[in-house]
Formats: structure tokens, C-alpha cells, sequence
């Protein structure tokens, strides 16, 4: 895990997370702004911005939530884990970050 923490100072990384991110968030219709794919952005400020769709998907209901969960292959017990905190956006967010970047991180190394 420190390594995929590390990996968070190469630009390079952090522009092809954020791609990734996109593109799965995109399947659903949901989009980020035009420069979230070509800038790196720091790790709150992809977090946040995560927050933020993550709110509008939500207002939809569990529906909506739930196949961008999968997607992102988010697991059931730690998603479920995750819907008892009670900062459950912000800590969506951050797991869904991590998943994305281990992504990236995989595709990179293996």
C-alpha cells in the first residue's frame, strides 16, 4: 500500500488514475471537468470532486450507486462497511480513489 501512496508524486500517475476514474464514472453518465484528465490534481482535490458526483448519484437512490460501485470493484463487505460510517461520501471517496489507483498501479508494474 506505501507503494501505491508513493506512486501519488508521479504526475504521470495521477493524470492516468484520474483517466481511469473518469472512465468509469462515464459509463454512467457522470462527468468530471475537461481538465481532470489532462492536469494532475492533488489527492484531496480528486477526492472532492469524486464527493461531489458521488452526492448527485446518490440523490438518484441505491440504484444508481451500486453499478458504479461494481465497476469500480468496490468489494460488498467493504462497501457495506463503508455505509455505516457516518462520513460515508468521504470515505467512498477515498476508497474508490485507492481502487482506481491500484488499477493504475497494476496495469504499470504486472
Amino acid at each position: 500500500m506505501n507503494d501505491l501512496i508513493a506512486q501519488f508524486s508521479d504526475n504521470d500517475f495521477v493524470i492516468q488514475t484520474q483517466r481511469q476514474i473518469s472512465k468509469d464514472f462515464a459509463k454512467f453518465g457522470y462527468h468530471f471537468v475537461d481538465e481532470f484528465e489532462k492536469i494532475a490534481w492533488t489527492k484531496t482535490a480528486i477526492e472532492l470532486a469524486i464527493q461531489e458526483i458521488l452526492i448527485v448519484i446518490i440523490k438518484h437512490g441505491e440504484s444508481k450507486l451500486l453499478p458504479l460501485i461494481y465497476t469500480i470493484d468496490i468489494a460488498e463487505h467493504r462497501f457495506l462497511k463503508l455505509s455505516q460510517d457516518s462520513d460515508f461520501i468521504i470515505r467512498l471517496s477515498e476508497e474508490i480513489l485507492k481502487r482506481e489507483a491500484l488499477k493504475v498501479y497494476i496495469r504499470r508494474n504486472y
